[in-house]
Formats: C-alpha cells, structure tokens, sequence
C-alpha cells in the first residue's frame, strides 16, 4: 500500500507561495500567519471558501491573507463570546480603582476573569484549570490591572512555599520582575491569601464539592456499560465540565436503547461536550476505535449533528488521523467510515470531506481491505472525490466485485 500525503501538504505549499511572493517580508510573520489560520478553522471560525488553505493559495495574494488573518483573530468565537459572559464563583481579594485581584473557585470564573490571557487555566477547551486548582490544589490568584489591562496570575501551592508567577501572555516571570512591574508584594498577596480562613473555606468548599460530583458522575457513568436517560444526570456532567463524562454518558444511553425503547432528547450541551471530548481524547490518546462507536451511539440515538458540530467532527477527526500516520500508528479506520455512512453531512462539508478522503488513501486502502464491502458502499456517494490511487486499487475492485456479488 501508498503511504498517503498528508494534509498538512496542502499548507506546506501554500506557505512557501507566500514565502516566494512576501520575499520583503518577515518570513516569521508569514508563517505564525499561517499557524493562526490553522487555529482559526479547527475553532470554526471560518465558513465556506475562507476555511480551504488552497482556495487562498489559488486566489489571494500573501498581503490579502495576512490581513484577513490578522482581523479574523481579533474577532471572538461565539464560544468565546458566549463563555465571556459566565462570570462563574470566585473571591475577591482587592477591588478598587486600579485593582481586580480574585481567586477562581471554578472554570467558568477562571475563564471569565482570564479571558484575554493565554493563560492555559483559562481555556475552555481544556483541563489544566481542573488539573491546578482541584487535583494538583493549587490556589491561582489574578491580578487585574483595570486601567492597562495588564494581567498576572499566580499560582501557588497550598501547603508549601512554592509559588510560580505569569504575565498576560503566559510566560513564566521571577517575584523581583512580578513586583517591579506591578508595585504589588508578590511574597504578601500569597500570604494573605493563604492565610485567609474565609478564602481558606470557600476554596476547601469548592473542592468538596468537585469531588463529591465527581464521585457522583463515576459511579452513574464511567462505572456502568448502559445507564437509563437522565436529564438531571447530563446537568450534573454538565456542571462537572470534563468532556469524556458526556462521550461515555451517549455511548451509555445507546446501550441502554438496544434494551429499552425510549425518547429522550439529549441536552444540546452534552452533545456539544461529547463531540469534543471524543476528539480531543483521539488527538491525546490515539484511540480511534472509540470514535466508530461513539458515531453510532449517536445514530441510534436519532441525534442530528448541528453545522458547527459537523465541521468540528470532520476538522477533528481528520487532524486525529494525521497525528496518528505521522506516528506510524495505523488506527481503526472504520470510524471515518461510519461518519460518512450514518451521516448525510451538510453541502458546506463536502470540500471538507473530499479534502480528508481525498489525502486519507492509506487510511481508505487500510479499510477496504478490512472492510471492502462496508467502506465501498460508504464510500460510494463520494468516489468523484477518490484519487486515482483509491480507484484503480486492487482493494477497490475486489470490494467492488464483491459488494455486487451480494446484491
């Protein structure tokens, strides 16, 4: 079998266009350009022509992209927007004039207060918030300059004296360069802090409360192969905020549909959550099986993806089998399938899936050969998008024959 080019081709050429054309250039900016517009898709920002490196490639010049770019990045993601708005639970240690310097007991204070950092306790997206503050019980204090919208976190552990100290954009700083910068007495604030029992209750609280939901959510989800529907369940998943709780809660619910017929609609959080956490767990983990079954939890479920899901889906998955052939991990191939087989995507999502089945020959000629008859009628719909290498395979005819043969 070919090895496949992988997508990242597609932008390996168009950056060196760019190269070739910006030669007055920075070479630098070009290529952080070309990282953003990366970032950019796979957080759906981009709709359409915008979100195909080639359809730049072809019809734009390098000072059209890097400007489209630059302003794309400076608007806000409805995610963002919408987590903007949750301010969530935290303690205010100082407020006046100059001053916000608060304590997040939560993610969604964590976020809201960390908004326009890059701080990684305050991204969304991921876990280190949870990993800091409940796991690892670190006290995170951030200092909001109100009138520069300077910002500095620190990050301090309860029970020793070690302390590490952030600027806005996440890179770690010493106690002289935090106190020469903000007037403020690094060595107090964490001991007024920690000192505090009022903060020393609340965050004792808060953490009680993490781990008695999640104890909860273990012992109704990730403990069981089939749970019953649960509306109060998804709320406390939801209010939980760790993504792999809602991919096994569907796939739980599905099981226990092949027993027990039901209705139930699924709160769109969840779905949200368990698009997500079954993707970001694929980039972490390699572990593409669970996406076949994941996809068809959700079919039986009746459960039709919104567009937003669907680009996350397609974008998400296809990074997955990248990172996965790049490692010379071959994965189960079933699951990309199963998305084009249960799926009738949206007509935006075409030049997306022909671009993944068009740079996924390997991945295609792996599962034809496993499963010639089940990936060829897959398959089928969207052979004009197939490369040559697909149709003129071996495995292709053989799949071919025989998915007649049963007919």
């Amino acid at each position: 079998m070919r090895y496949y080019q992988i997508i990242s081709e597609g932008f390996k050429e168009v950056e060196k266009k760019y190269l070739d054309q910006g030669w007055n250039l920075d070479p630098e900016e070009i290529k952080t350009a070309i990282r953003t517009f990366k970032s950019l898709r796979d957080r759906n920002q981009l709709h359409g022509n915008e979100r195909d490196i080639d359809w730049w490639g072809k019809n734009k010049t390098v000072s059209e992209f890097l400007e489209f770019v630059k302003s794309r990045n400076q608007q806000p993601s409805k995610t963002q927007i919408k987590r903007s708005k949750i301010v969530g639970k935290s303690i205010t240690v100082r407020e006046d004039d100059d001053w916000l310097i608060v304590v997040p007991l939560d993610k969604d204070a964590s976020c809201f207060h960390g908004k326009n950092s890059d701080w990684c306790t305050a991204k969304s997206t991921h876990t280190y918030f949870e990993q800091y503050f409940f796991q690892k019980e670190i006290i995170l204090i951030y200092c909001l300059q109100k009138k520069t919208g300077a910002m500095w976190a620190i990050a301090c552990h309860c029970d020793t004296d070690e302390f590490e100290v952030f600027d806005k954009e996440d890179t770690r700083i010493n106690l002289i360069e935090f106190n020469s910068q903000t007037g403020l007495d690094c060595g107090t604030l964490i001991v007024q802090v920690k000192r505090d029992p009022k903060i020393r209750q609340e965050v004792a609280v808060a953490r009680k409360q993490y781990q008695t939901l999640k104890a909860e959510i273990e012992t109704e989800v990730m403990d069981k192969l089939f749970c019953p529907p649960s509306t109060a369940l998804e709320r406390k998943i939801i209010a939980f905020g760790d993504k792999k709780h809602a991919t096994r809660y569907i796939n739980n619910i599905a099981a226990y549909h092949r027993r027990v017929s039901f209705n139930h609609k699924i709160l769109p959080e969840i779905i949200n959550m368990g698009v997500q956490g079954l993707f970001l767990s694929l980039l972490g983990n390699n572990k593409v099986q669970s996406a076949d079954r994941f996809i068809k939890s959700l079919h039986e479920l009746n459960v039709t993806l919104t567009e937003d899901q669907q680009v996350f889906f397609v974008d998400r998955f296809g990074l997955a089998i990248e990172v996965m052939l790049e490692n010379k991990i071959i994965p189960c191939e079933r699951a990309i399938i199963s998305a084009m087989k249960y799926y009738s995507f949206d007509k935006s999502m075409m030049p997306i899936l022909r671009e993944k089945i068009t740079v996924s020959d390997r991945v295609i000629l792996i599962s034809l050969d496993y499963y010639p008859v089940d990936t060829y009628r897959a398959l089928f719909p969207y052979r004009e998008s197939l490369s040559p290498t697909i149709l003129n395979s071996e495995e292709w005819k053989y799949a071919e024959k025989n998915s007649a043969e049963r007919n």
